[in-house]
């Protein structure tokens, strides 16, 4: 195994753990979708907990020779958009995606 597998495989590690961390977090929908309902406190105290691993599984596209799709990354920031929001941290989910936007794997699909 080469030294990147190893790294995208941490990632990935570090990624499962900010999912149980949420438990039982099935996507970042659930998580948008909880935040619309009676539970939305209890759903934005869970990620305000978690917030520093939701910045870690959303850098995982950034890290050298990661496999890691950016597109991912969009979708759970788009999804925790109200997170964002709500918590005072839209500047930080809109540069996640700009971010994002400009990575070469997206900006090379027929989505840029």
């Amino acid at each position: 195994m080469t030294l990147a597998i190893w790294i995208d495989l941490i990632y990935l590690l570090a990624a499962v753990a900010f999912i149980v961390a949420l438990k039982g977090l099935s996507s970042p929908k659930q998580a948008r979708n909880g935040m619309q309902g009676p539970q939305q406190r209890e759903w934005l105290d869970r990620l305000e907990v978690e917030q520093d691993n939701l910045r870690a599984a959303m850098a995982l596209p950034q890290a050298d020779g990661s496999t890691v799709d950016p597109f991912i990354v969009i979708k759970m920031a788009v999804a925790l958009q109200n997170f964002w929001i709500l918590r005072g941290g839209a500047g930080e989910g809109r540069a996640a995606v700009r971010t994002m936007l400009a990575h070469p794997v997206v900006q090379a699909s027929a989505m840029a």
